[in-house]
Order: structure tokens, then sequence, then C-alpha cells
């Protein structure tokens, strides 16, 4: 069970004794793979392991959060010039939400050693938090660690043009920043060896073009439950713990946690060792 008084605790040196949270870049080359879906259920299944969690989900407007909407919650203010304020998602309590607009900018860390600047929660309620899952940058805006990475988590499905417009988006990103360790997850496959395909074809588009690592990390079943949750709000662990979604999402957010510090990729053992093209 998770000590949450500990946990409490714990955020307030880091939010005095200048530690800072691990921030994860989550993109997709194109929509409907599901990463709205990745960006939920893996901060539910952080929270649930006691890892206090910040959703940011950068909109254009007048487009709202597609986040807020899965999870039933009012949307932020529109204004662009408005501070934020983060939403805590029930049901999971340590696992909070934060719609931003496109020029919406703020900084966690230093600035990186080119000059751009990381984006993470503009308060000391975000400062807390052990994760913040960022989506919808992609390569319009950039997010990097204390020692000046980008932590890019791509959400592939096995479509063909999921593959080609990820490769693609993977080409945007290096382009503005070279200092980024990518990190891959399959969505909607039947099994690891289907994802481990899906996986290798994205790296058979990627070799000979970008001097990139990639890593595999984990792949999410195709599962009824996920659907069903996000038709009640919720994610698929607080909806149907058991289920093999909601397995494979504590899976990953085992692999995830397990990166205690900026450093070496880490993939999922049990899935693939890391595919290099070329070195960074």
């Amino acid at each position: 069970m998770v000590d949450r008084g500990a946990d409490q605790a714990d955020g307030l040196r880091r939010m005095f004794g200048g530690m800072r949270p691990r921030v994860l870049d989550i993109v997709a080359g194109e929509a409907g793979v599901g990463r709205a879906s990745l960006v939920v259920n893996l901060g539910a299944a952080l929270a649930k392991v006691g890892r206090d969690t910040l959703l940011v989900d950068y909109v254009e407007r007048p487009a709202t959060s597609r986040i807020l909407r899965y999870l039933g919650m009012p949307k932020n203010s529109t204004a662009i010039h408005a501070v934020p304020t983060a939403s805590r998602v029930s049901g999971f309590e340590g696992c909070a939400a934060l719609e931003m607009s496109r020029g919406q900018w703020l900084q966690v860390g230093p600035l990186a050693a080119s000059g751009i600047a990381a984006m993470a929660s503009p308060s000391r309620e975000a400062a807390s938090h052990d994760w913040i899952l960022v989506s919808g940058a992609n390569d319009d805006a950039v997010v990097v660690s204390d020692d000046g990475w980008r932590e890019v988590v791509v959400v592939l499905s096995k479509a063909p043009s999921s593959i080609t417009q990820a490769y693609a988006l993977i080409k945007r990103i290096c382009a503005r920043d070279r200092r980024c360790r990518f990190h891959v997850v399959v969505n909607r496959v039947q099994s690891h060896e289907a994802a481990s395909r899906t996986f290798q074809n994205m790296a058979q588009v990627a070799h000979g073009y970008l001097e990139v690592k990639l890593a595999l990390i984990g792949f999410i079943p195709v599962d009824s439950s996920i659907e069903r949750a996000a038709a009640h709000g919720c994610s698929v662990l607080e909806f149907d713990p058991l289920s093999a979604a909601a397995k494979a999402y504590t899976r990953l957010a085992d692999v995830v946690g397990s990166w205690a510090k900026p450093g070496p990729m880490h993939a999922d053992p049990q899935l693939s060792t890391p595919v290099a093209v070329g070195a960074l």
C-alpha cells in the first residue's frame, strides 16, 4: 500500500531541495493511434504505484484537451496568458491534469545548452510531482531533462501509415534538437511478437537516414476495456484492473519508473533489445 504521507514529505523535499520531476514527451506521427489513451492510462499506472504524476496536454485553440475530455473534466482557462491550473484526476490520488495552449511556455529547469527552454508546470504544485507526461507537443515544442536530453515516447500502431508518419515526425524532431532519447510503445497489437515486428519495421524505415537510437519499451494489447473505460471517463486501471490492458500499463509504468535518473536507454528486456540506428 502506498504511504501518501511519505510521498508528500518527499514532494516537499523535492520542491525546496532542487529536485525536478522527470518529463516524458509523448508524441505520435498521426492522429488515432491512441496517444491520449496512453497518457491517461500510463499516468494512472504511475500514480497507482505512488508516483505523483501530472498530465499536460498542449492544444491548438479553439480545440480543447482530449485528455480532459477523456477524463470527463472541465477545460482550463482559454486565455493564452492565463496561468494554467492543474485539476486532480478523480479515482487516482497523486494524478492531476493540465491543459495548455500553444504559445504558453513553461520552464522546469535551466535552459538547455542549445538555448531551448524546457516545458512543464508553472506552479509549486507541479514541482512536487515525480513525473510530467506531455502530450501534443510533437515537433512544435521541446521538453528536456536536467541533463539536457529530451525523453521522447513515440506511440505507434501496426498501420503502415503510423510507421511512416512516426518516422517523419522523428526526422523533424531531430532536425530541431539532436539530443533526444527515443522510446517506442506499440499500441493495439495482440502480442509482444507483433509489437516487435512493428517496431522492427519502424527501425528499418529509419535505418540509413537518421542517426538515432530507438528502444521498444512496451506494447498495449487490443482490449475493449480501454474503450469502455474511456466511455466512463476513467482509466482502464480503475475500470477493470484485471484486464490485459491494465496489466500492460502496469508493466509499462514499471519500466518507465525504473529510470531513476537520465542515462542510457532502457528497453523492456522481454520485448526486444534497443535497436541502434547509427549513433548519437
